[in-house]
């Protein structure tokens, strides 16, 4: 669930309306469209006033948001993308509240098929044509402080104080299309070569395309230009980790947490859990328990790192406790769900995120409790569904079928092949559709 839903769970309906109008002023229209619509389901009687003045605000923000949206797709269809004009089409039907309002949506997509004949016809090579981005400027826009409002305040400040150039590379990494993203900051970079983050930024998207040789380079970029810039330590380990270089990602959050252990800011406090959790799934995966028990206790000790219960999980389980392990699982899970981070998971020591529940879920798989398995397994799929949902952030679909896929894989095992062959469904449905479909469907055919 998003941090800027959080903030106002729990209030009066009329001062979710004032967070709504801030929220409008500055056109993020669909979070200001959530607030509201939460309000309206849960305002009491006695608060007449501000109840009956919710839906008039719901549906002005719905026009304004609708309007916005249409040039979105009218842009998109003069530009002959039909594809991306159907996906901004489906987001606009499903605010639109009258027939009216979806039947000129329609005619948009009517505009757009009729000239897609016409495009595939035309004698142009494919070098020739313009790259078009997936999103115009004013709708990046309008999703930037959306985006920015799950960061830590201090990063969350570097992005806003940054020119539109830069933020459109924030933005489309967050919307999924890492290519649009690398693209954006490669031009940013161009422009702005002394500006560490923007190096930091390009070299995320080149390791998210798997090119991780050229991202080391930037994020090297980016550290010398700024040698606190500790975001930039953590993205070259998880690079080596993808080019298979566990122990040199070791080496560069060992240095990190060196530097980051007299830092007593709060934003200091969080880096340091940051790379400490990142160290310590190095440290397991390299079987290196011990000296990840022994990290963890030093810290502890310090008072440099506050108990982390998904921790004792692992660590318990690591020295074959099972029983040990799933009693810290189960502590965990009972706390309220929390939010991951772009640059990672944060602080994971007092709520478990979808991420948690996902590492929950492998461990009673490998403990032979499917049942709690898949249960947990849908708990952090629909966790990530919500967020999808209220934030529009397509980089997590990645995990979505992740955790689809483990779902299926565990049916298959427990003889309930049928019901592994609907998610393989759901997920060929997808646009475009999931490779890990297939896996499952290799699963299926292999047990009959």
């Amino acid at each position: 669930m998003p941090s800027w839903f959080r903030s106002v769970f729990g209030k009066s309906a009329a001062k979710r309306l004032g967070e709504a109008e801030r929220l409008a002023a500055i056109e993020r229209w669909p979070e200001a469209i959530d607030i509201l619509r939460t309000a309206l389901a849960e305002a009491t009687d006695e608060e007449g006033e501000a109840r009956s003045e919710i839906p008039r605000r719901i549906a002005a923000y719905t026009d304004s948001y609708l309007g916005l949206l249409r040039e979105a797709i009218e842009r998109c269809v003069n530009e002959g993308d039909r594809e991306k004009a159907e996906e901004l089409a489906s987001v606009a039907l499903a605010y639109a509240t009258s027939e009216e309002k979806k039947g000129e949506i329609r005619s948009l997509l009517e505009r757009a098929a009729a000239k897609a004949p016409a495009a595939e016809e035309a004698d142009v090579s494919p070098d020739e044509c313009p790259v078009n981005e997936p999103f115009g400027d004013e709708l990046i826009d309008s999703l930037l402080y959306g985006y920015a409002e799950s960061l830590e305040p201090g990063e969350r400040e570097e992005i806003l104080k940054r020119p539109f150039s830069f933020q459109k590379a924030f933005v489309l990494y967050q919307q999924g299309d890492v290519e649009g993203a690398a693209r954006a900051a490669r031009e940013y970079v161009s422009k702005t070569a002394r500006d560490p983050y923007g190096h930091l930024y390009l070299g995320i998207a080149l390791d998210a395309l798997g090119e991780s040789e050229e991202a080391i380079h930037e994020l090297e970029t980016a550290r010398v230009l700024d040698p606190d810039l500790w975001q930039a330590a953590f993205a070259i380990a998880e690079a080596e980790r993808r080019r298979g270089a566990p122990a040199r990602a070791a080496e560069h959050l060992e240095e990190a947490m060196r530097a980051l252990r007299a830092i007593e800011t709060p934003e200091g406090e969080r880096a340091r859990e940051h790379a400490f959790h990142g160290l310590f799934e190095v440290l397991l995966e390299t079987g290196r328990s011990a000296r990840a028990e022994e990290l963890y206790r030093d810290l502890l000790s310090k008072k440099l790192l506050p108990e982390a219960l998904p921790v004792e999980a692992r660590l318990a389980e690591a020295r074959g406790d099972a029983a040990a392990a799933a009693e810290r699982w189960e502590a965990f899970l009972r706390s309220s769900a929390g939010q991951e981070t772009i640059m990672g998971r944060g602080t994971r020591a007092a709520t478990a995120g979808a991420a948690d529940i996902e590492e929950a879920a492998d461990f009673y798989s490998r403990s032979e409790n499917p049942k709690r398995a898949l249960d947990l397994y849908e708990r952090a799929a629909l966790l990530v569904t919500q967020r999808i949902h209220f934030s529009g952030e397509r980089m997590l679909l990645p995990h979505l079928f992740r955790l689809k896929k483990k779902m299926a894989l565990l049916l298959v095992e427990t003889g309930r092949a049928k019901d592994a062959s609907k998610i393989a469904e759901e997920m060929e449905s997808e646009a475009p559709a999931s490779p890990d479909a297939a896996e499952i469907r290799r699963a299926i055919e292999a047990a009959d």
